[in-house]
């Protein structure tokens, strides 16, 4: 399963201009792939910040499951 999301959100908190990066709204794309095997979900993700200096710029997501 592979999944594309584009998150969006307001800016996070009202501060003056000259604090970069909390006062801007904030765009994220999210590309994640799940993978079954047998009664084990495998799944990757990656982040990245569309607007410069609205959030956390770049994330690896990594995880397992055990369906049991």
């Amino acid at each position: 399963m592979r999944t594309v999301q584009i998150l969006g959100a307001s800016s996070r908190y009202e501060v003056p201009a000259s604090v970069r990066g909390l006062n801007h709204r904030q765009t994220i794309l999210v590309i994640g792939l799940r993978h079954l095997i047998g009664s084990h979900s495998f799944s990757l993700g990656f982040t990245e910040d569309i607007d410069y200096y609205s959030s956390e710029d770049i994330s690896l997501l990594i995880g397992w499951q055990f369906l049991g």
